[in-house]
């Protein structure tokens, strides 16, 4: 049994936190990713909503195959590497550019958006407060409290 939310059913037992593997879309928190979700990667994702003109608490989550998973994380390296050397001021252009092509396929795949049959659930964040890639990267995890339509 779980806690009504409005049209959502909340599910009792939330994931156990998991790693944030990779991010983009960065407002206040990760607002689109992968994440591990008990082992396993998911995407996660949280459009804006111009109906609230904020994003919503809600989150989409869906498996993350291996061959893309592989380009996200690809891409991820290039962007944390080019971030870390920016934060050591090794670098001055704040212009990230990438041109490679897992890049066009991961752009490719985020245009479509997130399946009809993806998950919601509620995030739960504990964000490294150290932001700044320099000495390390930082290391973000999460635990979702998946939620269902209400039956009622």
């Amino acid at each position: 049994m779980g806690t009504s939310l409005g049209y959502l059913e909340v599910v009792d037992q939330p994931s156990e936190f998991g790693e944030i593997l990779c991010w983009a879309g960065w407002w206040d928190l990760p607002r689109f990713g992968v994440s591990l979700v008990e082992g396993a990667p998911f995407y996660f994702d949280c459009p804006f909503s111009e109906e609230l003109d904020d994003y919503p608490d809600l989150f989409l989550l869906w498996p993350t195959p291996p061959d893309e998973l592989s380009d996200e994380l690809a891409v991820w390296e290039r962007f944390a590497n080019w971030r870390r050397e920016f934060d050591l001021h090794n670098i001055t252009d704040p212009h990230y550019q990438d041109v490679s092509p897992e890049l066009d396929r991961v752009q490719a795949r985020r245009q479509l958006g997130p399946p009809a049959n993806a998950l919601h659930a509620l995030a739960e964040w504990r964000l490294d407060p150290d932001r700044t890639f320099a000495h390390h990267r930082p290391r973000h995890l999460v635990r979702w409290r998946f939620v269902e339509e209400d039956a009622t």
